[in-house]
C-alpha cells in the first residue's frame, strides 16, 4: 500500500510514524554500534551507544 495525497482516510495515516535515525551527538555520525540495551519497564528502552566514528559514548532512549 502506498501513501498519496488523495487518501481521505485520516486515520489510515496516522498509522505511519517516521522516526530519524540516531547521531552521535558530538560528531553527527549515524555510524553507531550499540554496546548495551535496557528494558526500562515502561514500555521504553535504554541503548548504550557507541560512535564508530569518533568513539564517543552516550545513551539513546526509545519511548
Amino acid at each position: 500500500m502506498s501513501i498519496s495525497p488523495s487518501a481521505t482516510d485520516a486515520a489510515e495515516l496516522d498509522r505511519y510514524v517516521y522516526i530519524r535515525r540516531a547521531r552521535c551527538p558530538r560528531c553527527a555520525s549515524p555510524d553507531l554500534k550499540t554496546q548495551k540495551t535496557v528494558d526500562n519497564g515502561d514500555d521504553s528502552i535504554t541503548r548504550e551507544t557507541k560512535c564508530r566514528n569518533c568513539e564517543h559514548r552516550f545513551f539513546v532512549v526509545v519511548e
